[in-house]
């Protein structure tokens, strides 16, 4: 958690929250985490897609090779 933390006081500026209210401030705390969380999930979602992609090029180019095999065996 520590580190969580400390990468949110260099990457989002956690260090700059000057809220006169402590609620004010563990609003402001908390919805730069949810923001830390949202982007992981960005880059996983990202990683996902490009996997799915790679996948599914490597599967029409396997049938598109299918295709002309049987078309010269013919």
């Amino acid at each position: 958690m520590e580190g969580c933390f400390g990468s949110g006081k260099r990457k989002y500026s956690l260090d700059l929250i000057m809220a006169r209210l402590s609620k004010g401030a563990e609003n402001s705390i908390s919805m730069a985490f949810v923001v830390m969380c949202a982007e992981k999930i960005r880059r996983l979602l990202r990683l996902f897609l490009s996997l799915f992609c790679l996948v599914m090029q490597l599967e029409m180019a396997r049938l598109s090779l299918d295709g002309t095999q049987e078309h010269l065996a013919a």
